[in-house]
């Protein structure tokens, strides 16, 4: 079971992550935009998964 610290932390960097996509967005760098969302989704997909960053 995972800790309530550690959650926590995951959802404030969860929450920064989304903030810079639409930073990138509002400043019209699609690109940015793209590659930011695709190493959130990369993160978001290990914490799910149980795994931390860097690990297969």
């Amino acid at each position: 079971m995972r800790s309530t610290n550690r959650s926590q932390g995951e959802l404030t960097q969860s929450g920064e992550e989304h903030i810079a996509v639409v930073d990138a967005l509002e400043a019209g760098d699609g690109e940015l935009a793209a590659n930011l969302m695709r190493e959130h989704l990369t993160h978001s997909r290990g914490i799910w998964a149980g795994r931390t960053e860097g690990t297969a």
